[in-house]
């Protein structure tokens, strides 16, 4: 069985990971739903550290919800 470490957007600074997954906060998913929905500056660049972190993959976890589409997204489900 292999193990991962999960660290933080800020931890993550730096380094290189195959894959990322991100498993966003309430206020990430509603920036991510509507970027009009006010975020502060230092947490959407702390979000593109951790987006920008990946080799190969991201993928965010959220609930996923009908009424809600996100253009350009791919829904996995499980």
């Amino acid at each position: 069985m292999v193990f991962y470490k999960s660290v933080n957007f800020g931890e993550s600074k730096g380094i290189t990971f195959e894959r990322v997954l991100i498993y966003p906060t309430q206020p990430f998913t509603q920036w991510i739903k509507n970027n009009n929905f006010e975020l502060l500056p230092t947490s959407r660049s702390k979000f593109y550290v951790a987006l920008t972190r990946a080799q190969y993959s991201v993928g965010i976890v959220y609930d996923y919800d009908e009424r809600t589409n996100l253009e350009g997204l791919q829904k996995f489900y499980v």
